[in-house]
């Protein structure tokens, strides 16, 4: 067997998202049982996110104020569902994985940026991701 047919091989045993590295629309997520903060996080990733990329001057004073209070409702939301299983740890825990959301975001929009010429204009994932979000947190308050 020579090493393209290999190669070929591995790729099709290869989950979808190893080879693509691609982010799955959070209401999939939802649909396959993701676990249960997992769609809270990913909202604050989102939110932050947006408000890291834009800037808060691009928001506005009152804009930014509201998007800050509903990502700390999400932590505080997430952080209460991963309490039982993390106990102090789960804070912490809910902090990092929203960084790391917001991080993955941020990539997306360098790249949709650097071929299209805008972060999320005409992005399909954030836009589904954005109502989700909007469906699931609301105004946080």
């Amino acid at each position: 067997m020579d090493l393209r047919t290999i190669l070929i091989l591995i790729a099709f045993c290869l989950p979808e998202n190893a080879i693509a590295e691609e982010m799955v629309p959070l209401r999939k997520l939802i649909g396959m049982g993701a676990e249960n903060s997992y769609p809270l996080v990913r909202c604050g990733g989102l939110y932050l996110s947006g408000l890291t990329w834009a800037g808060e001057d691009a928001f506005g004073l009152e804009a930014t104020d509201s998007i800050k209070k509903t990502i700390a409702y999400i932590v505080g939301f997430a952080t209460d569902l991963r309490t039982p299983a993390l106990g102090s740890d789960a804070h912490q825990s809910v902090l990092r994985d929203v960084k790391n959301m917001s991080d993955a975001y941020l990539k997306r929009y360098e790249s949709n940026y650097t071929t299209s010429g805008q972060a999320w204009g005409g992005d399909a994932l954030w836009a589904s991701d954005t109502e989700t979000c909007s469906l699931l947190v609301g105004g946080g308050q």
